[in-house]
């Protein structure tokens, strides 16, 4: 980049904070997992959202069951980046094991 270019802008949000980091979760079905089991490239459809009180920023944003989410590259901090509606959303670990996903958009009927 010259010093004429300007610089590119990103739109990005981060929620969550670092205590408690842990990817574990209790059992589930088979077919749903947490988001922090995912792949970079993954399309995922959001489930369910546990432990709501530390999610309500992603309530606020509009994230809920049925929302398509594609997993981006992580950062260098080790937050776990997702695309959402054109936009770029960083998430900590801790709150990416409270969103449970399915990769199999059929099963997005029954949610």
């Amino acid at each position: 980049m010259t010093e004429n270019q300007p610089a590119k802008k990103w739109k990005f949000d981060f929620i969550g904070g670092s205590e408690g980091l842990s990817d574990t979760t209790e059992e589930t079905e088979e077919s749903f997992f947490p988001l922090t089991q995912a792949k970079v490239g993954d399309r995922v459809w959001i489930t369910g959202l546990r432990n709501t009180q530390d999610i309500k920023p992603l309530l606020k944003m509009g994230l809920q069951p049925g929302n398509q989410l594609e997993v981006l590259p992580p950062t260098a901090g080790g937050s776990i980046v997702v695309s959402y509606q054109g936009n770029r959303i960083g998430l900590s670990s801790y709150i990416a094991c409270h969103i449970m996903v399915t990769d199999n958009s059929t099963l997005m009927e029954d949610v």
